[in-house]
């Protein structure tokens, strides 16, 4: 009688305990991973913020030399900022 009764009860409580732990594991996983992705936003706010707050200065793609002859084509290409490749908008 006990164990037609109390063994099948057992093994299904065993299985929906299974099944919570996992589910709770689930949750933490996600509550991490939210965190994680807030602070990421917040971040790239400030990044973004820092470089739309610094002044860019305002450079001429060449330099143009006096000489008559040269006076109307530019002659060599300014060197792009190091800086420039790593900008990057959030």
């Amino acid at each position: 009688m006990l164990k037609e009764e109390i063994t099948p009860t057992l093994a299904k409580l065993k299985e929906e305990r299974s099944s919570f732990l996992e589910y709770q594991k689930i949750v933490r996983e996600l509550e991490h991973l939210n965190k994680l992705y807030i602070a990421y936003k917040y971040v790239c706010a400030e990044v973004c913020t820092f470089f739309v707050s610094v002044p860019v200065p305002v450079l001429t793609p060449f330099v143009v030399t006096s000489s008559p002859t040269t006076a109307s084509r530019p002659s060599t290409p300014l060197n792009p900022s190091p800086l420039a490749p790593q900008i990057r908008l959030c």
